[in-house]
């Protein structure tokens, strides 16, 4: 194993289907990864393709993600969601065992009408979960 930007360039290298060489991979090729901090365990790097912007992610597993417009602060709230969705009583990869009762109020914050839209929508999507 090499530096976590060698590391990731050469991950990047196999899912982008680069050409060349992969003893060319480097800690600068095929991408140019800019540091851009750190979320738990994860390191976070941004770089562009084309003209498309990417996060990069080194932790306990490689990633890679468009940030479409995200911030870093976005992506810790994303990975805080995915958490509490991965902590919840999975059913299927297209659903989980929503939280009853007041444990909305924690997962969903106080009753603002985004809140309770929010609600309506991911019950609309549980045909057997109650709210």
């Amino acid at each position: 194993m090499g530096s976590i930007e060698h590391d990731l360039n050469a991950y990047l290298f196999l899912e982008f289907g680069m050409e060349g060489e992969e003893t060319s991979i480097s800690e600068t090729w095929p991408f140019s990864l800019r540091r851009l901090g750190e979320i738990g365990v994860r390191v976070i790097f941004e770089f562009d393709d084309d003209d498309e912007q990417y996060f990069a992610i080194s932790g306990p597993c490689l990633d890679f993600l468009p940030k479409n417009g995200m911030t870093i602060d976005d992506l810790a709230l994303q990975f805080v969601g995915s958490e509490w969705i991965a902590a919840q009583d999975s059913v299927s990869l297209a659903m989980t065992a929503v939280p009853h009762g007041d444990a909305w109020h924690g997962a969903l914050g106080s009753g603002s009408n985004h809140n309770a839209r929010v609600r309506r929508q991911l019950t609309s999507r549980c045909a057997h979960t109650e709210v």
